[in-house]
């Protein structure tokens, strides 16, 4: 595949989220399926990533270097001109091959008489490619187009978190996120996943913090016999830490909510030694199937699939541990799916809480006399964490905090997750 198809696959699945606010791995995976060249792949994934990081900086020069406002351009020509900025601003792609190949992508998509004006912002772009002027301010404004991200956002965290610290974090979530094994002990031993992961050419390391953690330094562990052997499930760091807050022990009855694609299920039966019942719940059909596929993968036997909404669930039994991972917002994995900070409104936050809450209602009566509730979320929003949390106990006073962890992408280099688990009195 020629580099300007592989522009034209980027323009494809950048165009398809503006219109959809649809999901980029997803469409990522699709595409690049059918794809075999790496560095064709590599360049896909690098523009559509990278743009979605770097929105709101592209649009910034777009509207510098064009004489219509922003809102007069057509969605398809923004995109064609992201793509070509981003390859002058941030890539080592030679600035002739950017600009010429960006601007064939207006006859690709039958917008031939944008192409003067498309080359004419990029041909301006590439002259000042290096005198750029952005906001030096410590506005939200400034701070906004400066870090890609969306005031509103940027407000929440400067008021909470302080300027510095909310720059650390938003820096963070412009860096790809680091990939991460987790080892799978019920069949093998970390020793022997190293051994063969460096045996099929992927470079990884052990890391400190966790002896079944590893690191990938170098390849793509999915493509390895290893993985499809079971022998490591790939997840973030941040699920070592809700493992070690379920604390579930051999023998247990654990009722796991929203359980797919099948993280926290490994997670579980490593520490309970695949020995008692997990009953995982998932209300979406296709996610249970590829939880399915990686159990089967994983070698569990302890883990029964349901397919049920939380809020309404058919079951029959008290648990000792119930887990609770909730819908959220997901602005705590901004660096895995840049979308998210685009595509949410702040007015989104208390409906996520209001569900939030009617899942942990529907659970609570689910635990045993003596049982726990852990909940999860992949946000460090106020309205899913803290808040929850005192509104779970105050009209549960049968229940008391005994552990609890916030995590944050800048400071722990995991996603962003708030953790607590409520013990029975």
């Amino acid at each position: 595949m020629r580099e300007w198809n592989a522009r034209w696959v980027a323009y494809d699945i950048l165009h398809k989220l503006e219109e959809h606010q649809s999901n980029s791995a997803v469409l990522l995976q699709n595409s690049l399926a059918s794809i075999p060249n790496p560095a064709d792949r590599a360049l896909i994934t690098e523009l559509v990533m990278g743009i979605l990081r770097w929105r709101a900086k592209l649009l910034y020069v777009i509207q510098q270097f064009s004489r219509r406002p922003l809102d007069s351009i057509d969605k398809r020509v923004q995109v064609i001109l992201q793509l070509g900025i981003y390859q002058l601003l941030f890539t080592r792609v030679p600035a002739h091959a950017a600009v010429h190949e960006t601007v064939n992508l207006c006859k690709r998509i039958r917008m031939t008489s944008a192409s003067s004006f498309v080359n004419g912002i990029l041909r301006a772009v590439q002259s000042k490619v290096d005198s750029l002027n952005f906001p030096q301010g410590d506005d939200s404004k400034s701070l906004s187009i400066v870090f890609s991200h969306p005031e509103w956002l940027v407000q929440r965290w400067v008021k909470r978190y302080g300027v510095s610290d909310s720059k650390e974090l938003m820096q963070r979530n412009n860096t790809p996120a680091q990939m991460f094994l987790r080892v799978n002990e019920l069949i093998t031993t970390p020793e022997v996943v190293l051994e063969h992961l460096n045996a099929e050419g992927i470079k990884v390391e052990n890391l400190a913090q966790g002896r079944s953690l590893v690191l990938v330094i170098e390849g793509a562990p999915q493509l390895t016999e290893s993985f499809e052997k079971g022998e490591f499930y790939i997840h973030d760091a941040g699920i070592e830490v809700l493992g070690e807050v379920m604390s579930a022990e051999p023998g247990q009855s654990v009722l796991e909510v929203a359980a797919a694609p099948g993280g926290k299920t490994l997670q579980l039966a490593i520490r309970m030694r695949d020995q008692g019942m997990i009953t995982s719940v998932d209300s979406d059909s296709k996610r249970m199937k590829m939880w399915r596929r990686n159990i089967e993968r994983l070698q569990i036997h302890s883990a029964n699939g349901v397919v049920a909404d939380a809020r309404k669930l058919p079951l029959g039994k008290l648990f000792n541990l119930v887990v609770v991972d909730a819908p959220c917002s997901g602005l705590g994995v901004i660096r895995r799916h840049p979308e998210i900070k685009w595509w949410r409104a702040e007015s989104e936050l208390p409906k996520f809480a209001e569900v939030q809450l009617q899942i942990l209602e529907a659970c609570a009566k689910y635990v045993d006399d003596t049982g726990s509730i852990v909940y999860s979320v992949c946000s460090f929003e106020p309205e899913e964490t803290e808040d929850i949390n005192k509104e779970f106990l105050r009209l549960h006073p049968e229940f008391q905090e005994t552990a609890r962890k916030t995590l944050f992408p800048h400071r722990d280099n995991t996603d962003g997750f708030f953790i607590v688990r409520w013990q029975k009195k």
